[in-house]
C-alpha cells in the first residue's frame, strides 16, 4: 500500500509545453512501474510535471511515487490503484521470451486476466485514456518494409501472439466506450538498466566480462532499435494526443540494424576490434526477417527519434560505466 502524496507539481490545471502543443498536467497511473520501461516513463513524465503513481508487485523505486503494491492478478488492488487517475499506462505483464516459451500458461494468464482487470477498472473509475504498450512482433514476418499500422497482424511467436489477443481485448472495449485508448507498437527498446537477456545487455556483459569472444545468435538479421528516451517522449506525445477511440502506432526509430552493425559501433565506442562467435543454441529462426517501423503516423503528432543507435550505445557506456570509452 502507498502514501496518498502525488508527484510532481499540484499546478495540475495549468499546462507545460510539448514543442508547439500544450499538455496539461495529469494524474497518470503506472502499472508495472518498477520495470524497465515503468521507471523511465515515470521520471520523464515526473520531469514533465505530471502527478505520477504506480502499481507494483515489487517496492517502487522512485522516490515520493505514490505506489499500490500488489499483484496484478488482484482486480480489487487494482480498481484502488486506478481510482482518481486521468491517464492509465498499463506496462504489467510477461514479455521475456524465456518465461514464455518457459512457463506459457500461467504467463498468458498474467497478460489476459491483468489487462482485463485494468480495463475494467478504469471503466468503474472513470479513467478517460488508457494507453497499452504493444509490440512489434504482433506483425511477424513483413510483407513489406517499412510497416506500418495497417500491416496484417500474423505474430509468430509467443510475445506477438499475447500482445496482439490483448490488442483485440482493448479494440473491443474501446469499441463501447467513451474513453480514449491509445496502443503504442513498440519495436526494440534498448537503454541504461535493461534486463542482461536482451541482446545489447548480453553484448555488453559479456565484453564487461572480459571474455575474447561475443557469443550470440544470427549475426546478420536486421531489427529496428529504439532508444528508451525517445519512446518516453512518445509516450508524452499520446497523452497530449489522446484522440477518440482506439488509435495505434507504431514506435520505432525507423532505421534497422543488425548485431554486427552494434558490435562495430560498440568497436568504434570502445577503441577495439570485437571477436564474435555465432552459435545454433542462440539462434531464433522463427525471427530470422528484417523489422523496420513506418513511424509516419506518431511521427504527424509531432514526435520523432532524436537518438541514433551510436548515440545511445554511448549514453549506455556512459551511465552504466562497466566499460570505458575510448579515450578515458
Amino acid at each position: 500500500m502507498g502514501c496518498s502524496c502525488l508527484v510532481g507539481s499540484e499546478r495540475t490545471l495549468d499546462d507545460v509545453s510539448l514543442g508547439k502543443k500544450t499538455m496539461a498536467l495529469q494524474k497518470i497511473l503506472i502499472t508495472g512501474i518498477s520495470g524497465f520501461l515503468g521507471s523511465h516513463i515515470a521520471k520523464g513524465l515526473i520531469d514533465a510535471g505530471h502527478a505520477v503513481h504506480g502499481f507494483s508487485r515489487r517496492p517502487c523505486s522512485l522516490a515520493s511515487v505514490s505506489c499500490v503494491q500488489g499483484d496484478i492478478l488482484d482486480a480489487e488492488k487494482v480498481a484502488q490503484a486506478c481510482e482518481g487517475m486521468d491517464v492509465v499506462i498499463h506496462l504489467a505483464g510477461v514479455t521475456e521470451h524465456d518465461a514464455l516459451v518457459g512457463h506459457p500458461l500461467p504467463s498468458f494468464e498474467v497478460n489476459l486476466i491483468g489487462t482485463h482487470n485494468v480495463l475494467k477498472a478504469c471503466q468503474e473509475q472513470g479513467v478517460s485514456h488508457l494507453i497499452y504498450p504493444s509490440s512489434g512482433k504482433v506483425y511477424g514476418r513483413p510483407k513489406s518494409l517499412p510497416i506500418d499500422e495497417q500491416h496484417p497482424l500474423q505474430p509468430n511467436n509467443l510475445l506477438g501472439a499475447s500482445k496482439r489477443i490483448i490488442e483485440h481485448i482493448i479494440s473491443f472495449t474501446a469499441s463501447s466506450s467513451d474513453a480514449a485508448f491509445t496502443i503504442l507498437r513498440i519495436f526494440n527498446i534498448y537503454g541504461p538498466g535493461q534486463r542482461r537477456q536482451f541482446l545489447i545487455p548480453t553484448i555488453l556483459d559479456q565484453l564487461a566480462m572480459g571474455k575474447k569472444k561475443v557469443v550470440l545468435g544470427d549475426l546478420t538479421v536486421k531489427k529496428d532499435y529504439l532508444f528508451i528516451a525517445d519512446l518516453v517522449e512518445a509516450v508524452k506525445v499520446v497523452i497530449a494526443h489522446p484522440g477518440n477511440g482506439l488509435n495505434i502506432f507504431n514506435a520505432g526509430s525507423g532505421v534497422s540494424s543488425a548485431p554486427q552493425d552494434i558490435l562495430a559501433i560498440l568497436g568504434k565506442l570502445l577503441g577495439r576490434k570485437i571477436e564474435v562467435e555465432s552459435t545454433r543454441e542462440r539462434l531464433r529462426p522463427e525471427e530470422h526477417y528484417e523489422e523496420r517501423a513506418d513511424i509516419s503516423k506518431l511521427s504527424a503528432l509531432g514526435w520523432k527519434p532524436k537518438v541514433s543507435l551510436e548515440q545511445g550505445l554511448k549514453k549506455i557506456l556512459q551511465m552504466e560505466k562497466d566499460l570505458p570509452l575510448a579515450g578515458d
